[in-house]
């Protein structure tokens, strides 16, 4: 996938984790816009699956991968030219606390959720 386009808004640190804002541009001739689709372009499900595993490397390093999507719910389709606002919130996974857990809220620059998901991510290498 492509380098993630964000500008980091906020972000903080807490006895439970860490949460960040990040703004997200979605740009008519990026590569994943092209066939997605012809006449009505839309940014694909998995650029924004692609984008959280991006933020969760910022904030954690990039030494975790995806496990699985726990929830995911795409409400709203996200057009080019959106300004995106994605808030994250990662937190250690229970019980064992190897690897975390991510909840992504995206809202569209109508102020709209678009996409909402929850997310396990593990250290490279390993099974969950």
């Amino acid at each position: 996938m492509s380098a993630l386009p964000a500008t980091w808004t906020w972000s903080e640190r807490t006895p439970d984790g860490t949460q960040a804002v990040l703004r997200l541009p979605v740009d008519l001739g990026a590569h994943h816009m092209a066939g997605h689709y012809p006449g009505y372009p839309i940014l694909p499900g998995v650029v924004v699956v692609d984008w959280v595993q991006q933020a969760v490397d910022s904030l954690h390093g990039s030494g975790l991968q995806l496990r699985r999507l726990d929830r995911a719910r795409f409400v709203r389709p996200l057009f080019p030219g959106d300004v995106l606002e994605l808030t994250i919130r990662v937190r250690p996974r229970e019980p064992d606390g190897e690897g975390i857990f991510a909840h992504a809220r995206i809202v569209r620059s109508d102020r709209r959720l678009a996409v909402e998901l929850d997310a396990t991510f593990g250290p490279v290498g390993t099974h969950a």
